[in-house]
């Protein structure tokens, strides 16, 4: 978001969350007992895939006898995300993807 120009970020309210509460947030939902293996995420701002990606990470660690056809699946009705600006859209789409 560094690179977006003030004004923009300002009008869109394009305020990324940090990686490191992030970490944070998602290691103090752990310590509360989230089985990530069984549990729905709805992110509703999703912005970059800061949660989701992270999120999905998570799944895959849990779930590591899962065919890669079931943890795609597993993933998909288990994550989602919603955004109304475009492009933050698109870098959650891509973020989730690469992970």
């Amino acid at each position: 978001t560094g690179m977006l120009p003030t004004e923009h970020r300002g009008e869109f309210g394009i305020y990324y969350t940090p990686p490191s509460l992030t970490a944070r947030l998602i290691d103090q939902a752990t310590a509360a007992n989230v089985d990530w293996a069984k549990c729905r995420v709805l992110d509703p701002a999703c912005g970059g895939g800061a949660f989701l990606a992270p999120i999905a990470q998570r799944i895959l660690d849990e779930l590591t006898d899962c065919s890669p056809k079931l943890l795609m699946q597993s993933i998909g009705n288990r994550l989602r995300g919603y955004e109304i600006d475009p492009f933050g859209a698109w870098l959650s789409q891509v973020t989730l993807d690469a992970v």
